[in-house]
């Protein structure tokens, strides 16, 4: 998997697949599947703009947008003004959200299964 950031970019020859920011994000490309993480930044004053951009204007087969629920009633506003179909499929967090004590390290901390 290819990796592109605003701050750096890892190309791995023969990648069948990218992972990057949605600053990052080629809108001119067409893709098979995208998912677009975080889109409850939609509603983000400084960087919502991206999101709303990766919304309204990816190419792709198949399109899995991942938000809290809070954003759900924007977001299908957004999607339903540009006469697309869409399905909502609601996933419930089987694991306790915990926050570290300090600050975590990848160099470091990271250890196999975590991801």
């Amino acid at each position: 998997c290819s990796m592109i950031t605003g701050e750096e970019t890892i190309q791995v020859p023969g990648a069948l697949c990218q992972a990057c920011t949605v600053e990052m994000l080629n809108d001119h490309e067409y893709f098979d599947i995208v998912v677009v993480d975080e889109c409850q930044m939609v509603g983000d004053p400084y960087r919502g703009h991206n999101w709303t951009r990766a919304i309204l204007g990816l190419r792709a087969d198949e399109i899995h947008l991942c938000m809290a629920p809070e954003a759900e009633s924007i977001v299908t506003q957004m999607i339903k003004r540009c006469g697309d179909q869409y399905r909502i499929v609601r996933h419930k967090r089987n694991t306790r959200l915990t926050v570290e004590k300090k600050p975590y390290s990848l160099k470091n901390d990271l250890r196999k299964g975590d991801a």
